[in-house]
């Protein structure tokens, strides 16, 4: 995940079962990084970056600059394995610290075919209110149709609109960028639902213009009957 204004480092941390286990972080079709972690410990990565394609860098080497929307996948030879990671808005250079978010692995199976992502809002007026960033993750390795609906907090739709993701793809953009001609420039209390072609993960961060605290909203379940079925 990454922000519009400000730098938003993602610091992963890796925390081993009662094995030792092997584990790849992929960009893609690309390994970011292997390690081997003995039982019961634990490593972070103070940033997610990515050497060049096909190669792969201990922890204490991965030193590259910094990339944005990382798809967040990792394999392990075992399932005892934790993963989490801190996405944070780093303003240490200007005394206020950093404000962000903690967000843990989710097991491929846990993917949705129909959610919803609540309370949503978005001020495109920096200097106040909140902004909106929405994110798609695709686990699978075929093309996925996905239809967007967002609503107000009346319930009203204020537009639609479908999205193609690529296999083991991710993307993030602003709300607005997914709903082309609808003014959501200055709206509180949106939902936005989603009907895919096959179990997605999908979330938001709520971004406060002034602060740049950000809270992160992850898809509920929906449980109707999925149109794509």
């Amino acid at each position: 995940m990454s922000g519009t204004r400000d730098a938003w480092p993602t610091r992963l941390v890796v925390i081993s079962g009662a094995l030792l286990v092997a584990v790849l972080f992929e960009a893609v079709a690309s390994v970011v990084a292997a390690l081997a972690l003995p039982a019961g410990n634990w490593m972070t990565f103070s940033t997610i970056v990515s050497p060049a394609p096909g190669t792969t860098a201990s922890p204490s080497s991965v030193t590259p600059p910094h990339i944005t929307n990382l798809p967040g996948r990792s394999s392990s030879i075992h399932d005892q394995l934790a993963v989490a990671s801190h996405i944070y808005a780093d303003l240490r250079s200007t005394g206020k610290g950093t404000l962000g978010q903690f967000v843990t692995g989710l097991p491929f199976a846990t993917g949705l075919r129909r959610g919803v992502l609540p309370h949503l809002s978005n001020h495109s007026d920096q200097t106040s209110g909140y902004r909106t960033n929405t994110g798609f993750y695709n686990p699978s390795p075929s093309v996925v149709t996905v239809r967007l609906e967002l609503r107000d907090n009346a319930g009203a739709l204020l537009g639609t609109n479908t999205l193609f993701l690529n296999g083991l793809s991710q993307q993030q953009n602003s709300i607005g960028n997914y709903f082309p001609g609808v003014d959501v420039s200055n709206v509180a209390n949106m939902t936005m639902s989603f009907d895919s072609s096959a179990p997605i993960f999908a979330y938001a961060a709520v971004n406060d213009n002034v602060s740049a605290d950000s809270s992160f909203v992850a898809a509920l379940p929906d449980a109707g009957v999925a149109a794509n079925q």
